[in-house]
């Protein structure tokens, strides 16, 4: 079993985020290949506004 690694906010993660599950703010999701911080937090900000678009 994989641990999960759980933050409040963004700014407690890793500068680089290695493969496993993370959760930050009760938002869980899965890494598969090192990506920076950063990075990841501009996908899940982009996601999350396409979703409020199209399906709220």
């Amino acid at each position: 079993m994989q641990k999960i690694i759980r933050a409040k906010s963004w700014d407690e993660l890793p500068e680089i985020l290695e493969p496993g599950e993370y959760e930050v703010n009760g938002e869980r999701f899965r890494i598969m290949e090192p990506v920076e911080r950063d990075t990841w937090h501009k996908i899940i900000k982009g996601i999350k506004k396409l979703h409020a678009r199209y399906y709220d």
